[in-house]
């Protein structure tokens, strides 16, 4: 029996397996990571997403709800905290809709007192033990890799992401061990849910994950900052799965199938001018839509861009223009029927 990728059977997945909004808020880094699909960097445009793509992004979140969907939102870039001030605004807004808000970083600003400081107290009043009275809470990741310590000052490398960060804290940082399903076949960490053929078809493994962590008073069990420390070599240390495009691309060009795992429910990923850019969020780069859109109809495109290209998606770029050409209107139209019909 084949994939269900109807409308109402989209919706019913996604009230369970809550959809994640990515924005990637500017394009711009400080680092040029080398496993980075998005192509980041100091020569990327410095703007960032402009308060009309947030109202829009607002106006998705809100008809999601609606549905008895709730996404969670993603705050990525480029590095999102790049301009400490306008990263701010847009946080503060976000933290007032009622959703779950996560927040990727590189953090440089550990290596910089005053902006580390100044990053604390932008963040400073999402981090009570209730998330701040947001559903699902607050939490931000620090990235802790091999290509992202290529880029770390001197500083940061000799002292470490674990110890810069408990000395601009003042307190102790814990570890605490986790123990996550890992695919057998390409390292990918996956859900509790997920089956096996949900992933390069192989048996799951169960790895220990380190995490470094502030723990939220006065639940210590509760991190809502953390550093990841590298799980496998799948991603970060092996010099075959940087390039030409990142390591999604390369892990799933070495399997010779797809990047395999896909929510069930589609992942939105915006960049700063809100275009609907990246439709499985692993860098197939192709204008599918835009911010402006109904994000049921968007959910859909990215369910069916998904089912259909695997496992030939480790050509994603390629294949998703391909794609697009051939097949984007006319799902556009069948999908947009069935949610007239269903009057949604």
């Amino acid at each position: 029996m084949g994939w269900d990728n109807s409308v109402s059977k989209l919706i019913e997945r996604a009230r369970e397996e809550r959809p994640t909004i990515s924005l990637l808020l500017t394009m711009r880094c400080n680092y040029t990571c080398r496993h980075c699909f998005y192509e980041c960097g100091p020569d990327m445009p410095g703007d960032y997403m402009e308060n009309d793509v947030v109202s829009a992004v607002r106006q998705q979140v809100l008809r999601l709800q609606r549905l008895g969907i709730m996404p969670t939102l993603n705050l990525i870039g480029g590095e999102p905290t790049l301009k400490m001030e306008r990263f701010g605004d847009i946080l503060r807004e976000v933290m007032r809709w009622d959703v779950s808000v996560s927040v990727v970083t590189n953090g440089w600003w550990l290596g910089d007192e005053l902006a580390a400081r100044e990053f604390f107290r932008v963040v400073g009043p999402y981090v009570d033990c209730d998330g701040h009275g947001v559903s699902g809470g607050f939490s931000v990741r620090i990235s802790n890799d091999k290509w992202h310590d290529e880029q770390r000052t001197t500083y940061l490398r000799a002292k470490g992401i674990k110890t810069a960060l408990a000395h601009v804290w003042e307190m102790p940082v814990e570890i605490f061990y986790d123990i996550v399903p890992v695919c057998s076949g390409c390292g990918e960490e996956l859900d509790s849910t997920d089956e096996p053929t949900q992933c390069c078809d192989s048996y799951v493994e169960y790895s220990e994950m380190e995490v470094v962590s502030i723990p939220t008073p006065p639940h210590p069990g509760d991190p809502w900052i953390y550093v990841d420390v590298t799980k496998s070599e799948w991603g970060t240390s092996l010099e075959r799965h940087v390039v030409p495009i990142g390591r999604g691309y390369n892990v799933a060009r070495d399997l010779d199938m797809g990047c395999s795992k896909f929510s069930s429910a589609g992942d939105l990923s915006y960049t700063p001018d809100g275009k609907l850019m990246d439709i499985c969020c692993k860098g197939s780069w192709c204008e599918f839509g835009s911010v402006h859109e109904d994000p049921l109809l968007l959910l859909a495109l990215s369910r069916a861009f998904t089912e259909e290209l695997k496992p030939y998606c480790y050509e994603c770029r390629y294949m998703a223009k391909s794609w697009a050409l051939e097949n984007l209107e006319a799902h556009r139209v069948q999908i947009q029927r069935e949610i007239e019909e269903l009057e949604l």
